[in-house]
C-alpha cells in the first residue's frame, strides 16, 4: 500500500487501491473526488487524474504525509430531518446517508463514514483537537443505543485506548465521547481508536445493517410503543437481549 494512499484513508477517503492506480471506494460521498483533487492540488501533491483514476506521479516525505492526514476540515457534518429520528427509519434504513469526508476531523473521519455504512446514521461530531473529548451525536436514541450494543459485542474487546460510552443529558440526539482516566486526550491515539473500530464496522456493515432489520423488523408498530417509553439504559439492554438471542453470524 503507498504512502499516499494510507494517509488518504487515515484522512477518512474510501480508497480501492489497483496495481498503479487508486479509485474512490463505495460509499463515498458524490464530492469527494472533486475535494480530493482541491486537496492535493493544494499541498501541491504530484498526482494524474484519468477519470476516476488517480496516478500518483511524484514523491512523499513526511511533511506531506502529515498535511494529508491533518488537512482541516471545512464545514460540519449535519442534516436529514426529524424524520431520521424515528422507529421506522431507524429500523427500515439499510445505510447512513454518504458524508463528505472533507466536512469531517481527521480523528472521527472514517469512523463516521464506517457508521453509516453500518446503517448507523450520526449528525455531528468533533474530534476534540487534543484538548477536549471526542464525541459524536448521533441522530436519535435509537442509533446511538443500537452503537452501545454494537460497540458492547464488537467492538469492547478491541485494544483501544479511551472507553468510549454514551452520554446522556437528555437531548434528542445523544453522543458518545471517549472517557480518559487523566483527563487528557491525545489525538493520535483518538485516531487510533477510531480506525481499529472502522476496520470492524466496515468489515461487518452489511451483516449488521442486515441484523438490525432482522432484530427490531417485526411488528414494528407495536414495539415503536413500547421503545418510545424506555429510558437510554432501558433501550440498550432491551437491544441487546435481542442481540444475544439472535448472535452475530
Amino acid at each position: 500500500m503507498s504512502d499516499l494512499v494510507k494517509a488518504l484513508q487515515k484522512r477518512g477517503f474510501f480508497i480501492v487501491e489497483e496495481d498503479d492506480y487508486f479509485t474512490l471506494g463505495k460509499g463515498s460521498h458524490p464530492k469527494d473526488l472533486m475535494d480530493l483533487k482541491q486537496m492535493l492540488d493544494r499541498l501541491n501533491i504530484s498526482v494524474t487524474f484519468q477519470g476516476e483514476k488517480v496516478i500518483m506521479t511524484g514523491e512523499l516525505d513526511d511533511r506531506k504525509i502529515h498535511e494529508i492526514i491533518w488537512y482541516p476540515a471545512r464545514n460540519h457534518e449535519a442534516g436529514g430531518d426529524g424524520g431520521w429520528r424515528s422507529w421506522k427509519y431507524f429500523i427500515n434504513g439499510m445505510y447512513g446517508p454518504k458524508v463528505r469526508t472533507i466536512t469531517l476531523e481527521t480523528g472521527v473521519a472514517l469512523f463516521i463514514k464506517s457508521l453509516s455504512a453500518a446503517g448507523v446514521r450520526t449528525i455531528s461530531s468533533c474530534d476534540g483537537h487534543g484538548k477536549k473529548s471526542p464525541y459524536i451525536s448521533f441522530f436519535g436514541l435509537y442509533n446511538a443505543c443500537w452503537f452501545m450494543v454494537l460497540y458492547k459485542n464488537l467492538l469492547s474487546d478491541l485494544d483501544l485506548n479511551y472507553n468510549w460510552r454514551i452520554e446522556d443529558k437528555g437531548f434528542s440526539d445523544p453522543h458518545i465521547i471517549a472517557n480518559s482516566n487523566t483527563g487528557k486526550w491525545d489525538l493520535r491515539l483518538v485516531v487510533e481508536d477510531t480506525q481499529r473500530m472502522a476496520s470492524v464496522l466496515l468489515q461487518n456493515s452489511k451483516r449488521i445493517s442486515e441484523l438490525k432489520r432482522e432484530l427490531f423488523g417485526a411488528n414494528r408498530k407495536s414495539t415503536r410503543k413500547v421503545v418510545k417509553e424506555m429510558s437510554v439504559e432501558e433501550l440498550i439492554v432491551w437491544m441487546e437481549q435481542r442481540y444475544m438471542e439472535k448472535g452475530f453470524h
